[in-house]
This record gives C-alpha cells, structure tokens and sequence, in this order.
C-alpha cells in the first residue's frame, strides 16, 4: 500500500492541475470503498484517498472539507451539490466523461478471484467462475464487473452471487462456505490473503482507472 501513495503523490501536480493555493475545496467521498476510504474501528476516516487528500493540502496550501457520501450515490450527489470535486473509487468511463471532466488516473484496478487455501477450485479462464456461489462487497467495483458481464449476460444466475456490506461479512462468508469464490480489488485482495490465509487463483481482469471527478466547465 505505501508504493501506491507513493505513486499517488507523483501524479499530484498532473491530477490537480485546477488547483489554486490557499483555497479551501468542498470534496464529496465515497467512505465505503476499502482499502480507498472507509472507517477504521476506532470511527476515523482513513484509506489510500485520505492519505492522497492530506498531500493535495500540503502540496497546494489547501483546505480540504470532506462530505462522505456511499459510493452508490456519491455522482448524483456530487452533480447535485456545491462541491469542487469528487473521489471515491471513480471509474473513469466514456458515458462518465459526457458529464463529468477527470483528473489523470491515480490508481489503475484490476479485479481479484480468492479462495481459501484448503480449497481445490481452480480458475484457467474468467467464464470458469459462474460454477460457483460468488461474494462480492456491495456497491463495489467487483460488484459492477460481475453485474455488466456476468448477470446481464445471463452467464450466472442470480442466486450464485451473494453481497455483503462490509470485507469482514465477506471474508467470513468464504470461511463458513457460504460462497465458494470472492471478487476483490487487487490491493484489498492481498491484503486479505496475507491476514487471512486466503489465495488468489485468478487476478489481472477488467482493468478500471479511478480518477478525481470535476464538473465540466
């Protein structure tokens, strides 16, 4: 995770080219997207944009004031609100950019098939995964991914896939069997292996570029 703040602070002068120094900037936030922005155990907010957030103030002489929003909601709400920019996992996409200006990408995700270690799934080629019960976090990219190429293509049935709310809910439901396969994004995905004896049996699918959204000028 520190490479990734690292690369993140590389592309700061790039990704908030609209900046002006000591200004404050009203900033909408998805605060439900781990390892990006979430809430630790002890209520703080936390993730890879918040640390992102403190460098855009220390590099700009900048005042951030953070309006947390679900990442379900986060664009219309952004759209509809006096803010000077939104980030929460934002993908950038062409529909999005009718709308929407972006920053440069800051983080390049791919989408991460575990299971656990003492299971004998394999996965040679993405289509092998709708022999399974999934677990993907709501409102999630992983989510989406299965969502646009996997349920509107009739190629898994709707009962095979479980959402849960949180990465704890999820990972448990790995544990007790509840679901065979889950879908992360890659960062989380190895974090939760290492922590939880997970594997990963497939990785480096449905590359997605999050950016800073901008209202068009």
């Amino acid at each position: 995770m520190r490479n990734i703040i690292y690369i993140l602070i590389l592309l700061l002068t790039i990704s908030c080219s609209r900046f002006n120094n000591t200004k404050i900037y009203k900033v909408a936030i998805a605060t439900d997207f781990y390892p990006f922005a979430y809430y630790d155990a002890e209520g703080n907010l936390t993730g890879i944009e918040i640390d992102y957030l403190k460098q855009i103030e220390i590099n700009h002489n900048a005042i951030i004031e953070l309006t947390p929003f679900k990442s379900s909601n986060l664009l219309e709400s952004f759209y509809n609100g006096d803010f000077d920019f939104a980030i929460g996992g934002i993908t950038i996409t062409d529909e999005r950019k009718e709308i929407f200006d972006f920053s440069e990408p800051y983080y390049y995700a791919t989408q991460t098939v575990l299971t656990l270690y003492s299971s004998n799934i394999t996965v040679e080629s993405l289509p092998d995964i709708a022999n399974y019960r999934i677990g993907v976090l709501s409102n999630s990219s992983s989510f989406l991914f299965i969502e646009n190429e996997f349920l509107k293509n009739r190629l898994l049935v709707a009962h095979n896939l479980n959402r849960y709310n949180d990465l704890e809910s999820l990972i448990d439901a790995l544990k007790n069997r509840q679901v065979n396969l889950i879908l992360l994004e890659k960062t989380p995905a190895i974090k939760a292996g290492d922590e939880h004896g997970l594997k990963i049996i497939f990785e480096n699918f449905d590359v997605e570029e999050y950016a800073i959204v901008y209202k068009k000028q």
